[in-house]
């Protein structure tokens, strides 16, 4: 192993933890139970879910013997029924908690205001891309996580159509409206999205237990005129709120 970053340097032990020094002169603090725990034998080979329980080790168990092989990964001897771990030194400093906590973190998602309206070509994206490519689909992914919202262009207009490329992200969430949930003007109806009126922004169904991550609005033909669309960035304003208007920040955040 080559690459100073992953390259195990010294290891030594404390009273509750393995330490690793590396190459790159970072430093690594694991804690026996959190290792113990994530020895990769715990791990069904076909399943690839987790055999091992961890209440069946003590909370004193500890290194019997420790040692970086040939290749350079970390091997422990458990204190308790001798079992032998084998960690791969990579998989280590990439997993390594100690680390990650002195990290500052970087949130992937970037605010917009209505100047962004210039810029929609930064989030539009193809249809038959999507459908036909991985690197187009987690293309989109990033996108709706950066701006927290795309365009898909060229898409189908039949109905239904939809129902194709957002299984390409995962299941659908059903809901009381129905799936799809047609926003069309019928008589007497029974929610404003069955009218002709325009609707102001806002957040759809926060009241339930577990609120819909994303909605897809798919328009199949407009004939009429008005029925644009338009989109509010929910945390650059409270991130207005909060730089300009603190005393109502902490009011909101801290109001049942």
């Amino acid at each position: 192993m080559n690459n100073k970053e992953f390259t195990i340097k010294k290891v030594t032990l404390s009273s509750s933890s393995v330490n690793i020094a590396w190459e790159d002169n970072q430093i690594s603090h694991f804690h026996f139970l959190w290792l113990r725990d994530n020895c990769p034998s715990n791990e069904h080979p076909d399943a690839r879910q987790k055999i091992f329980n961890i209440i069946n080790v003590s909370e004193n168990i500890h290194p019997k013997k420790y040692f970086v092989n040939d290749i350079g990964n970390l091997e422990i001897i458990w204190s308790e029924g001798n079992h032998h771990s084998c960690y791969d030194a990579k998989w280590l400093k990439k997993h390594c908690y100690t680390i990650k906590n002195q990290q500052i973190y970087k949130s992937p998602y970037k605010f917009w205001e209505s100047k962004f309206h210039k810029h929609l070509s930064k989030i539009k994206i193809e249809h038959d891309d999507i459908m036909k490519s991985d690197e187009a689909l987690l293309k989109w992914l990033k996108l709706l996580i950066k701006y927290g919202f795309s365009i898909v262009k060229n898409s189908p207009i039949e109905k239904k159509s939809a129902f194709k490329i957002l299984n390409r992200i995962s299941h659908i969430k059903e809901t009381f409206f129905k799936t799809p949930f047609e926003v069309i003007n019928i008589p007497k109806p029974n929610n404003a999205a069955y009218t002709s009126a325009g609707l102001f922004n806002h957040t759809d169904l926060p009241f339930f237990e577990y609120a819909p991550g994303y909605q897809f609005l798919h328009c199949l033909i407009n004939e009429a005129k008005g029925g644009d669309s338009s989109v509010v960035d929910g945390y650059a304003v409270a991130d207005y709120i909060k730089k300009n208007i603190p005393n109502i920040f902490n009011q909101l955040i801290n109001t049942p």
